[in-house]
Parts: C-alpha cells; sequence; structure tokens
C-alpha cells in the first residue's frame, strides 16, 4: 500500500474510533442542533423549495435539507441527524489529509489529519446535528479542488477542478453563512493566481460564477439579508452583554486573545504552538501562506469587529475553520527541531492532544458545577446538565397521549433540549421562549409543567407563581412530582 494512501487510512480510522466513542454519551444539543432538528422535521414531513424566514430561520438551507433526507431515509430524529455530522466529521479529516498532501506533502498531511481527528471541538460537531462538521468537510474540499485546478495543465481539467470547487463552496456557504468570509478570501486568492499565471481567465471566471451561486440566489430571495441582520443583532447582544459585565477595553482584550487561546485548547496546546511555528516559517520564507491566509484572514476580521467595533461576540465554534488550516503548517513546526527532539516534541504534542479533550469529557459529562459547566462547551462531548437530561427522560417515560407540557424558558437556552428530548409532539407543547405562549397557553392548557432554575415562568410571567411543592398558572394548581438539579416537573392537581 503507498504510503499517502496509508496514513489517510490511519487519519480516518482515529476520527472514526474517537467519534463512535462520543457519539454514545452525546445529545443534541450545541449548535442549535435541536432548532434545526426540528426545521428538518417539518421539511420532511412537507418537502419544498426552503425560501422563507419561517423555513430556515438564521441557518443554511442546504443543511436543513440534508437532515431532513437523513430523517427521511432513517425517521430517528436523534440518531439519524447526528449520525450524518459522523459522516461529514470523517469526511472532513479526509479533506484536511488530502489538502494537506497536496501542499505539503504525505507527513504534514498524517500529522494534520490526525490532529484534526482529535480536536475536541470537531468531535462535539461531528456528534451532535450542528453544521461545522458539514460545513467543514465541503469547505476543505473545494479549497482541494481550486488547488487542484492551479495545478492542472489540461485546460478541460483545470476547468473541471474550478467548477467542482465552486461548487462545493457555494454548498459551503448554503450550509453557513459564514462561508461566504471564507468564499470571499478563496475568490481574491484565485484572482491573485490569475495576475501571477497560475490560473487562466477561463477556469477563474468558471469558479467565481459558481462560487457565487447561492449566494445571489439566496440574497435574491430576500431570506439571506434577514439571516444576517438576525446574526448581527445576536452577535450585537452577546457583545453588550459581555461588555456590561467586564467593561470595554476587557472586551477588547478578550476578543484579541480570544482566537489564539481557544487555538490552544482545542487542538491541545503543542499542536497549536508549532502550528503557529510553521506559519511564521512559511511567512518568513514567503511561500505556500496561502492556507494561513484562509484560515486567519476571517479570524482577523472578525477580531476586529470584536475589539474595534465591540458589536460582535466570538464563539468558540468560529475557530473551528483557523484550526484546521493552521494545522496545514505542524509538520513545518515541527521540522525546526533536530530529528531527536522532534520525535520527542510529536509524541508530547499529541499525548496533550488526546489528554486534553479527554479531560474536558471526564469533568463536564454526567457532572453538575462551575467546572463542568465551563468545559461542557469545549467538550468533545455534546451534552446538557444531568438534571436537565433526567428530566426530560422522566417525561418521556411518564407522559401520556393526552398530557401537554409547558415548558420554561431560561437565558441559558437549557429549555431547547429539555423540550426536544421529552418525546411530546410539537402540537402538545407550550414553549415560554415561543412568542405566541400567550395564545397556546390559553388554547392548550398544559397538564405538565416543567420549571427551570432561572427561569422566566418564575420571575417573568404574570399569573405565575412556582416554589419547591406547588406550580400555580393561570389559576390552575400542580403539584411537584419529581425534582432534579436545575428543573421541577409538575403534574394538574385532579379535583
Amino acid at each position: 500500500m503507498k504510503a499517502g494512501w496509508r496514513g489517510l487510512l490511519i487519519c480516518v480510522a482515529v476520527a472514526i474510533t474517537v467519534r463512535a466513542a462520543a457519539f454514545r454519551f452525546s445529545l443534541n444539543h450545541y449548535g442549535d442542533s435541536p432548532i434545526r432538528v426540528e426545521l428538518a422535521e417539518r421539511w420532511a414531513a412537507h418537502p419544498h423549495l426552503l425560501e422563507a424566514w419561517s423555513d430556515v430561520y438564521q441557518f443554511g438551507p442546504l443543511h436543513i435539507y440534508a437532515l431532513g433526507a437523513a430523517l427521511t431515509i432513517w425517521p430517528d430524529r436523534d440518531l439519524a441527524t447526528r449520525g450524518l455530522s459522523l459522516v461529514f466529521g470523517v469526511l472532513g479529516v479526509a479533506a484536511l489529509y488530502l489538502l494537506v498532501r497536496r501542499r505539503e506533502g504525505d507527513t504534514a498531511a498524517t500529522v494534520a489529519a490526525t490532529a484534526l481527528a482529535l480536536h475536541g471541538l470537531h468531535i462535539q460537531a461531528s456528534v451532535s446535528a450542528a453544521s461545522e462538521a458539514v460545513f467543514l468537510a465541503f469547505l476543505l474540499f473545494a479549497i482541494d479542488r481550486l488547488f487542484a485546478a492551479s495545478d492542472a495543465k489540461a485546460p478541460a481539467t483545470c476547468a473541471l477542478h474550478a467548477a467542482t470547487a465552486g461548487l462545493l463552496l457555494s454548498a459551503a456557504e448554503a450550509t453557513r453563512y459564514d462561508g461566504l468570509l471564507y468564499a470571499l478570501v478563496c475568490c481574491l486568492m484565485a484572482a491573485a493566481w490569475w495576475r501571477r499565471g497560475k490560473l487562466a481567465l477561463a477556469p477563474l471566471s468558471l469558479f467565481v460564477v459558481c462560487a457565487a451561486a447561492f449566494p445571489l440566489y439566496w440574497i435574491g430571495r430576500g431570506t439571506a439579508a434577514m439571516a444576517l441582520d438576525e446574526i448581527n443583532k445576536a452577535h450585537a447582544s452577546l457583545a453588550s452583554g459581555t461588555i456590561a459585565s467586564i467593561g470595554r477595553p476587557l472586551y477588547a482584550a478578550f476578543c484579541v486573545f480570544y482566537w489564539p487561546a481557544l487555538f490552544a485548547l482545542s487542538v491541545a496546546p503543542l499542536l497549536a504552538i508549532f502550528s503557529l511555528i510553521g506559519i511564521g516559517d512559511a511567512l518568513g520564507k514567503r511561500e505556500r501562506l496561502e492556507l494561513a491566509l484562509l484560515a486567519w484572514a476571517p479570524a482577523i476580521y472578525m477580531t476586529m469587529r470584536g475589539a474595534v467595533l465591540q458589536d460582535f461576540r466570538p464563539l468558540a465554534r468560529f475557530t473551528m475553520v483557523a484550526s484546521a488550516l493552521s494545522l496545514a503548517y505542524a509538520w513545518r513546526g515541527f521540522q525546526r527541531l533536530t530529528p531527536r527532539w522532534r520525535h520527542a516534541a510529536i509524541g508530547i504534542a499529541f499525548g496533550l492532544a488526546l489528554l486534553v479533550p479527554t479531560t474536558l469529557a471526564i469533568v463536564s459529562f454526567d457532572r453538575n458545577g462551575a467546572v463542568a459547566e465551563w468545559a461542557r462547551p469545549l467538550s468533545p462531548l455534546s451534552t446538557v446538565p444531568p438534571g436537565i437530561a433526567q428530566a426530560a427522560q422522566w417525561i418521556r417515560d411518564h407522559h401520556d397521549d393526552h398530557d401537554v407540557l409547558l415548558v420554561d424558558g431560561v437565558w441559558d437556552y437549557l429549555d431547547i433540549p429539555l423540550a426536544f428530548y421529552a418525546g411530546i409532539p410539537e402540537e402538545r407543547l407550550v414553549r415560554r421562549a415561543w412568542t405566541n405562549f400567550e395564545m397556546r397557553l390559553r388554547q392548550n392548557p398544559p397538564t405538565l409543567v416543567a420549571a427551570i432554575y432561572q427561569g422566566e415562568l418564575r420571575d417573568k410571567t404574570p399569573g405565575v407563581h412556582i416554589d419547591e411543592e406547588v406550580a400555580i398558572v393561570r389559576g390552575q394548581r400542580y403539584r411537584a412530582v419529581a425534582h432534579f438539579v436545575y428543573a421541577t416537573i409538575y403534574r394538574l392537581e385532579t379535583r
């Protein structure tokens, strides 16, 4: 077996092994997974062309189509949708291997792809119905095909690779809107190649047209503008909340250090350090800087939005692309060492790459407390506090076909996984977080109430009184039947 294929198989085997282990213990939570699944269920029940804001909200339509197709094939809302991400998570590792092998060789590809296979946030995205693993796979394959176009000698082959790259880039944009930033950088990079004679005008034009296919269509429908406006508002709100807590100078510092800090934590410190050393080496030699540009140009833009304009709040999941592409330079960094020290450094680096996500998983899985809540968003497992999962399971085990569930709303969105896993159809749910809450409460008097710690039912809803044993909702009296950490379940008293 050729060394290249052997390295690819090793990386894929590592990716499958760690993701299969994480899949067993994960839930649909992070990355707005439950909401995406619910939208996909609606589409699968009545397939149609997704165009309206109510069809997709701020999510990419292609991801909703893909989840809906998965549900059509395998009608298990949890396993089918998470399984789709699992497939694309493994494909993303393979795509990084092929891309880095093209640019840096077999060894660099094996180092980079194995590091991505152990990347904690990428594992988390691969075992929930989030969009990041799907997006990254499309993006990496698109970049690989774009490089293939620049390397091709035959005009027809070059054109084929350019068109494929553009279509894959459109698919990435249709999965996540931040794909628009990476598409812009890819188009600028391709234009620079044309000016240097590395890419002919015809394949460049074909690439740009194909890459622009989705955004031009979606912007024309008006949905993209609404989505981007909603995303900007959400990030501005998050930023203002953090600024109110720590002040503007500290928030600016937070934004500046966020990306490198998350890069180090998500791929383990030594791999991050040697990746940055490798980027520095490429910068010093002024060669093969394209992947570094693709990795960090959007990151710098988002950093400036946060640090200077202070209308953007960086999130851990946004660092995934920068991390993956930076890993292409890790082997360059290791090569700065003598062979003796290099082997030791690689062993320690990958030991930490395994230890860091494992530790995050151990301290967060099935645990409560400040440490668990800090580690949970960075963990390779997509989980919720155990009390929330237990409350959802209790409702699933004890409700009947006539029960209507009132679910509290809460600032940290734990009501979403609770409602998702409770197993009650949407028509028998009354959600405090929904805009039509009052109407649904009148039309569907609840028989069960799920109150959540720091929830809005207790403090922000007129006509509702909740204590440890009794809940009164608009004159109806409910008795506590199950207590959990962060959640209490009440059932309507029968007279």
